[in-house]
C-alpha cells in the first residue's frame, strides 16, 4: 500500500504544479469549482492508469518511449501559454495603469483546458499503469484499490494546489504565472529529457 501511496503522490506533483498555477483563472473560488477541477484531474489520472494497466505488454514499448515526450510537448504548450498570457497582461496593465491577474494561467474555468491540462499532468500515468501490468499486477480488485488510492491522492493535491495558488496569485499575479510557466516547462523537458 505504501508503494502505490508514494507513486501516486510522484504522479500528482504536476498537478499541483498546474493547478497552482491555473486557479487564478477559476476567480472567485468556490466548493463547486474546486470539487470539479479535482475530480476532473482525479478521474483524468485515474483513467490513464488504468488504461495503462489494461493495455499492459502490447502497448508498454510505445508508452515507454513516446509518453515522455507527448507530455513534454503537452506541458510546453501549456506553459508557454500561460507565460505569453501573463506579457500581455502585464504590457496591457502597463498602458492602462492597472490590470488584474485573473486572466493569467491556465484557465481551469473552460473544460477544455481543463481536460488537456488533466491530460497534460497525466500522460506518465500510462507508463506507472503498463509497469504495473508488467510488475504482476494481475487482479483487477488490486488494481481497483490502486485506481481509488490515486484518484483520492491527486484529487486532494489538486484541491491543496487550487486554496494555495489562488493566495500565491492575489500575492504575486502575472508574475506567479510566468514562474508557473516556467515550471510547467521545466517539468515537461524533465519528463521528456532526463
Amino acid at each position: 500500500m505504501l508503494q502505490i501511496i508514494l507513486i501516486a503522490l510522484s504522479l500528482s506533483i504536476d498537478t499541483l504544479a498546474v493547478t497552482i498555477c491555473g486557479s487564478m483563472s477559476l476567480g472567485k473560488i468556490n466548493f463547486g469549482k474546486v470539487t470539479r477541477t479535482a475530480m476532473m484531474f482525479g478521474l483524468i489520472q485515474t483513467l490513464f492508469i488504468f488504461i495503462g494497466w489494461s493495455i499492459g505488454y502490447g502497448v508498454s514499448f510505445f508508452v515507454d518511449n513516446f509518453a515522455p515526450y507527448i507530455a513534454f510537448a503537452l506541458l510546453l504548450y501549456i506553459g508557454l501559454s500561460m507565460i505569453i498570457k501573463a506579457i500581455k497582461n502585464i504590457v496591457n496593465s502597463r498602458k492602462s495603469k492597472g490590470g488584474s491577474s485573473e486572466d493569467a494561467g491556465v484557465n481551469l474555468g473552460a473544460i477544455g483546458s481543463l481536460i488537456l491540462a488533466g491530460v497534460a499532468t497525466s500522460i506518465d500515468a500510462l507508463s506507472v499503469g503498463a509497469s504495473m501490468a508488467l510488475c504482476g499486477v494481475e487482479e483487477l480488485l488490486q488494481m481497483g484499490i490502486n485506481c481509488a488510492v490515486v484518484f483520492v491522492i491527486t484529487a486532494a493535491v489538486a484541491v491543496i494546489g487550487i486554496t494555495s495558488g489562488k493566495w500565491i496569485g492575489s500575492k504575486f499575479g502575472n508574475w506567479a504565472s510566468i514562474i508557473g510557466g516556467l515550471v510547467l516547462i521545466a517539468i515537461g523537458v524533465n519528463i521528456a529529457f532526463f
